[in-house]
């Protein structure tokens, strides 16, 4: 397999390079079974609506069997009655709450998707989560976005691009820590009862892609940590066959790690009189630049035969 070092280029003239790898692949771990976090929150509904139905059968009941007559027994149903209508609105309302705030942010990810990755826009957009990406030049944040046929990235200094499903070999677990100094790094993980909180995803073109610090507003890290490799586990297998077939894989510890001096991050302040800057794509290509245009796939030349 060949490794291809392919740069991508910022509209500031920036550049992050990935790691690359050579050899073999490392074997892929045993797929996830668990259900995918839209999954959950569909059976999470189901069980709160069946809940729901049960408890206003059980009002309806104790209203049937309650003593008609005397001003108590009318008292005491009567706020039986409104007990009950409060829950049912105290609920209605928190689920309308929830239901506001996740339509806000699934609406920023897929205008943030939309304006990145317009040839692709057509496909369903199934994980966006902030985190950040390990390169060759440093740590770059930005968000993590799956699709139902692409693995896309979207940097904080604009930089982004989008791998096919099925020109990814492998995802492995494993565990960002710190190098001398301070610099950020992405370990292999050999032992399953250590919480991994990265991921290191090997691609047909020779490229290994560290993502770590997955975070949310609204979740823990390990939440949406354990999101994001569940949908992409899930994904990536419907879109190939894994393992593949045409690959020649190596276990995990055996898999030879990328050897390289990590960099301190990305300084994202944009250099003097950088040619093509501002210009559009169209533009760039003419000025003679031979970095890939913002937002388009990386070009790779890929060792395997994508699927």
């Amino acid at each position: 397999m060949t490794a291809v070092v392919a740069k991508v280029q910022t509209p500031f003239g920036l550049t992050f390079t990935p790691i690359n790898y050579t050899g073999a692949p490392p074997q892929p771990r045993a797929p996830i079974t668990d259900p995918t976090p839209s999954e959950r929150d569909a059976i999470s509904a189901h069980n709160k609506a069946a809940m729901q139905q049960q408890r206003d059968v059980q009002h309806a009941q104790r209203q049937a069997t309650k003593p008609k007559g005397g001003f108590f027994s009318q008292l005491a149903a009567g706020l039986d009655d409104l007990a009950h209508q409060v829950e049912k609105s105290v609920d209605a309302g928190t689920r309308a709450v929830t239901q506001s705030m996740n339509q806000m942010v699934d609406d920023h990810a897929f205008n943030r998707f939309r304006k990145h990755f317009p040839q692709i826009v057509s496909e369903e957009l199934l994980l966006d989560n902030r985190c950040k990406l390990l390169t060759m030049n440093g740590v770059v944040p930005g968000y993590l976005q799956i699709t139902s046929a692409h693995l896309c990235f979207v940097g904080e200094n604009q930089a982004c691009f989008s791998i096919p499903l099925n020109e990814i070999l492998s995802v492995q677990t494993a565990i960002s820590t710190q190098a001398q100094g301070g610099v950020p790094m992405v370990v292999p993980l050999f032992d399953d009862r250590v919480s991994a909180n990265a991921l290191q995803i090997f691609t047909c073109g020779g490229q290994m892609l560290d993502f770590f610090e997955f975070w949310s507003l609204h979740a823990t890290a390990a939440t949406k940590f354990n999101d994001c490799l569940n949908v992409l586990d899930h994904q990536w297998r419907r879109c190939v066959q894994v393992p593949r077939s045409d690959v020649q894989y190596v276990p995990y510890q055996q898999f030879q790690q990328p050897t390289w001096t990590p960099a301190q991050p990305v300084q994202m302040q944009p250099p003097p009189q950088a040619p093509g800057v501002g210009a559009p794509p169209q533009q760039q290509q003419q000025q003679g630049l031979d970095q890939p245009v913002v937002g388009q796939p990386v070009p790779q030349q890929t060792g395997c035969t994508p699927a």
